[in-house]
């Protein structure tokens, strides 16, 4: 009986031995696991964390060179809301104006022209609003100046809607040219005419 019963305590002491080794067993196997799983979140974090700067640093290269084709671009370019206000102007446009961005955003073209010449500017706007359509290399003339305008739509990534491009280049000097060659042509055709009268009245003397 004695034999029974300490047989019987030593199989009871191995199964509690097991049970806690497999209870051990089982928690380091976990812990494995979660490690592992830990060591590929945070390489997959990483992964991410170089896509996204990889990307933002793509977009901002792209700005950049954007903007400074812009500034350079020889042009006036500015950008106007569905209700006319200045968003944002490139370098030459301030400069042209004698105002900053800060001058200017908000404004309407009332703020800086004559009701006239403001309510023309925006129904030419009004209409780009409407058919959606771009209006290329229009010919406008303000302030005592020929521009060569186009106007156009563009995302605005500020306001999450659209914005009116306008692009606007400075041909008085060009103008001005064609008036003189205008008035050269005029001038040699009248001496021509005249040129060519005097040679048949001369003929007819003769």
């Amino acid at each position: 009986i004695r034999a029974c019963k300490e047989r019987h305590s030593f199989m009871s002491t191995s199964d509690a031995f097991l049970r806690n080794h497999l209870v051990i067993g089982l928690i380091i196997l976990a812990l494995m696991l979660l490690s592992i799983i830990n060591i590929f979140r945070i390489r997959s974090e990483k992964e991410k964390r170089a896509i996204l700067a990889e990307k933002n640093e793509v977009l901002r290269l792209s700005k950049e060179r954007f903007q400074t084709m812009v500034e350079n671009s020889g042009a006036y370019i500015f950008l106007k809301d569905r209700e006319g206000r200045f968003l944002h102007a490139n370098k030459k446009f301030l400069d042209g104006i004698g105002l900053s961005i800060e001058k200017i955003r908000g404004k309407n073209n009332a703020d800086f022209f004559s009701k006239e010449v403001a309510g023309r500017l925006d129904r030419n706007n009004s209409r780009i609003w409407a058919d959606r359509v771009p209006h290329r290399n229009q010919i406008e003339y303000l302030a005592g100046k020929w521009f060569l305008e186009s106007r156009f739509l563009v995302p605005d990534p500020e306001s999450g809607t659209e914005a009116l491009c306008i692009m606007s280049f400075d041909i008085t000097a060009l103008k001005e040219h064609e008036k003189k060659l205008s008035k050269a042509m005029e001038d040699a055709a009248a001496a021509n005419q005249a040129k060519s009268e005097f040679l048949a009245n001369m003929s007819h003397e003769i």
